[in-house]
């Protein structure tokens, strides 16, 4: 009985510890002059994203932390992530739907391209005109013909020049 009770303690501790510290994650969104580098996270091992789809969701920490934490999991492009960036994306918070679908079409555009399309579409009948912008480049990508039709039936001439550039 001991040595299975010591065994599931030794299981337990090390799936524990395959998740990155939350403190650790947080140190590498924090910075005045902040981009995003690969290395650092990746180097946080497995894990790293489940820290940073929770540090997204925590409505206690402050948006810039929550922003940088979307914008890094453009990093993991595993189903989990997939998920968390659809719903940011949609969400109705114009602030995270951005950083989210910019973070989905790094991730996903080349190996998922409709999933991305999906979210697109959507977004390209969102009321705010830069998740329309956002939406419509990537579309030009991945489907012109869906893009064509967005330029066609957008009202305001200045959405439509600057989905062009």
């Amino acid at each position: 009985k001991s040595a299975i009770l010591l065994v599931l303690i030794i299981i337990n501790t090390s799936l524990v510890m395959a998740v990155p510290e939350k403190n650790k994650v947080i140190r590498l969104l924090e910075g005045r002059h902040w981009e995003l580098r690969e290395g650092p996270f990746k180097r946080l091992g497995e894990g790293a994203d489940q820290r940073l789809r929770e540090i997204a969701d925590n409505t206690s920490l402050t948006n810039y932390l929550r922003f940088r934490a979307l914008i890094a999991l453009s990093l993991y492009d595993n189903e989990e992530t997939g998920a968390h960036l659809e719903r940011h994306a949609r969400s109705g918070d114009s602030s995270f739907a951005r950083r989210g679908f910019s973070s989905l079409t790094r991730a996903f555009s080349r190996s998922e391209p409709d999933r991305v399309r999906k979210v697109a579409e959507h977004l390209m009948e969102s009321p705010e005109a830069q998740l329309r912008i956002a939406a419509a480049r990537e579309m030009r990508k991945i489907d012109p013909p869906a893009y064509r039709q967005f330029l066609q039936r957008e009202s305001k001439a200045w959405v439509r020049e600057a989905a062009r550039e």
